[in-house]
C-alpha cells in the first residue's frame, strides 16, 4: 500500500494506492466491490448510498460497460462527507471512478481486478484527488487514505466470507 504526493503548478495531486491479494474468485470479488448500493451492509463508513442514473454504454473502441451516477455519504470520526462519482463498470476487469460533486477539485480513481488463481484474486485501487486548499487537503488526505483502506479491508472480508 502506498501513497505519493506529486506537485503541480497550481495545487498538489495526491495518489493513494492500495492493493490486497484476496481468498475470492474474480467473479465474486469484483461483484461485491461493484454492489455500490450494498456498501452500507458492511462498509461502515459508508452511511448511505443513493442510485441517481444507470445505464449501459460502449467506449471508444466499442467495449460495453455500465455508467452508474451515484451519490454516497461517509462518516469519519465526526466528519461526513457527501460524494456524488459517475462510475464506469467494465465486468470482471475495472471500475473507474470519477468525482462529479463533492468536498473537493478533482477526484478520480480505478478499482482494478487481476486473476491470480481460481479463487484467488488481485485488487487494486488508485484514487488521484486535488485539493487546493493546504488545510483541505491534510485533512481530506487522511479521509480518503483512511476511507480507501477501510473499503480494501470491507471488500476483501465480504468477497472472502461469500467465497467461503
Amino acid at each position: 500500500m502506498a501513497t505519493s504526493f506529486t506537485s503541480g503548478s497550481m495545487s498538489d495531486i495526491v495518489v493513494i494506492r492500495k492493493e490486497a491479494k484476496v481468498n475470492s474468485s474474480l467473479a465474486t470479488t469484483y461483484k461485491v466491490v461493484s454492489d455500490f448500493q450494498s456498501y452500507p451492509e458492511f462498509v461502515s463508513m459508508c452511511r448511505s448510498v443513493t442510485p441517481i442514473e444507470s445505464k449501459e454504454c460502449l467506449d471508444k473502441d466499442s467495449a460495453p460497460y455500465s455508467q452508474h451516477l451515484v451519490k454516497m455519504d461517509f462518516s469519519f470520526g465526526k466528519l461526513s462527507y457527501s460524494m456524488t462519482t459517475r462510475n464506469k463498470h467494465y465486468d470482471n476487469r475495472v471500475i473507474q471512478v470519477e468525482l462529479v460533486k463533492g468536498p473537493v477539485e478533482s477526484l478520480t480513481g480505478s478499482w482494478t481486478f487481476t486473476a491470480l488463481e481460481a479463487n484467488k484474486t488481485l485488487v487494486e485501487a488508485q484514487m488521484d484527488f486535488i485539493v487546493k486548499n493546504l488545510f483541505l487537503r491534510k485533512m481530506f488526505h487522511l479521509f480518503i487514505e483512511e476511507l480507501t483502506s477501510h473499503l480494501v479491508k470491507s471488500f476483501t472480508e465480504r468477497a472472502e466470507s461469500l467465497n467461503g
